[in-house]
């Protein structure tokens, strides 16, 4: 239950700072006024940035050392009441600790319209939803976290978002078939293995762990130089049928790794669906 906390002598300071507060010569209301939606910690530290002018400056450095959950109810009141300074601030805080707080910088983001932290944060968010539990089993993939208040266009873009990790993951781990000759056997010069494993080194061999890893880090720096290094060219030599594969293979992840979007490339439209496709491997 939220604390109550009473307006008083501040109503001149949210009449000069806040676009959702009149002017006091306008109110002939005298009652104090009460603000029964934020708790008492919220409240305190809006007050303190209102006198921020007396101060020396806005006390930033509060930001940085509260909670998670404070920080987001900061933002959240500092869009209720209207004052665009704290706002801000709190964007750039949020954006600086986004990977403390992906899912709720996320909704965050997606009520309050703010695009660019939308994006910043929506990879986290797919790294967050195909996290294992303590098990070590991953959900679903049509469960969510946990409820998200977002309206459903952004939900269902998101999902969209959160799918082309799995195909990109998808085809990385769907390895191209060997040659078959007219004896219907498979090519096995004894260099192919070793070529895959010198690229896939050190990478996830599940589909939902090889999305969350790429979400996490970046496309770029989970693979970049894995066909590239001398190693894994050195290994298949001059046989041309292996090469054939692997640049077969490479030319798929490069067609999904290129079809890749930021969260707002995705249309945020209202277009009925269930779930996302249940079409990955890796369980």
């Amino acid at each position: 239950m939220p604390d109550l906390f009473s307006l008083g002598a501040m109503r001149a300071m949210f009449a000069e700072q806040s676009d959702a507060f009149p002017k006091p010569e306008d109110v002939t209301i005298t009652e104090p006024v009460e603000l029964s939606g934020e708790d008492s910690t919220t409240l305190r530290i809006l007050f303190i940035f209102m006198h921020s002018k007396e101060l020396g400056g806005p006390p930033v450095d509060i930001l940085r050392k509260i909670t998670p959950k404070e920080l987001m109810n900061l933002a959240q009141a500092a869009h209720k009441y209207l004052l665009p300074n704290l706002v801000q601030f709190c964007r750039l805080t949020v954006e600086a600790r986004v990977k403390e707080m992906p899912i709720d910088a996320f909704i965050y983001a997606t009520n309050n319209q703010l695009n660019d932290l939308a994006g910043i944060a929506a990879p986290y968010v797919v790294a967050e939803s195909l996290k294992p539990s303590s098990t070590g089993q991953i959900s679903s993939i049509g469960a969510l976290p946990r409820k998200w208040e977002i309206p459903q266009a952004k939900l269902l873009a998101w999902y969209d978002f959160r799918d082309q990790y799995l195909r990109l993951a998808d085809t990385i781990l769907t390895i191209p078939k060997p040659h078959v000759d007219s004896k219907d056997r498979a090519h096995n010069c004894g260099g192919w293995d070793p070529y895959i494993q010198a690229t896939l080194v050190a990478l996830p061999a599940t589909t939902f762990a090889l999305a969350r890893a790429i979400a996490h880090k970046g496309i770029v720096e989970t693979m970049e130089g894995r066909w590239d290094s001398i190693e894994p060219q050195e290994i298949l030599g001059d046989c041309h049928l292996c090469k054939k594969r692997a640049d077969a293979w490479e030319d798929a992840i490069g067609r999904a790794m290129g079809a890749m979007k930021t969260f707002s490339g995705f249309p945020c439209q209202n277009h009925l669906r269930l779930g996302p496709k249940n079409h990955h491997r890796g369980y």
